[in-house]
């Protein structure tokens, strides 16, 4: 999001730019594996990120399990097409 440019010093500027590409580099990783397997006909980077903010872990104190809330049937299936696992 580079629409906010108040920034006061230059190493404070560098590494906007470099978050900014770094942010570049996996958003077009994860749409060329949308394309590879035609996501990219029905749905939107957008859409499967805004899908996925509901998905949490929660850290409980004094437990070694994460607690992980239950996914739905979409967010199984972009856990599949990015071959992430809980």
């Amino acid at each position: 999001d580079m629409k906010r440019l108040r920034i006061h010093s230059n190493t404070a500027m560098e590494g906007r730019i470099f978050i900014q590409f770094v942010a570049l580099i996996l958003t077009t990783y994860l749409r060329r594996i949308m394309e590879k397997q035609g996501w990219n006909r029905s749905h939107n980077l957008q859409e499967i990120m805004s899908e996925m903010k509901s998905l949490k872990e929660i850290s409980v104190e004094g437990k070694r399990k994460k607690l992980v809330t239950t996914p739905t049937k979409f967010q199984r299936q972009i856990m599949e097409l990015y071959q992430v696992t809980l």
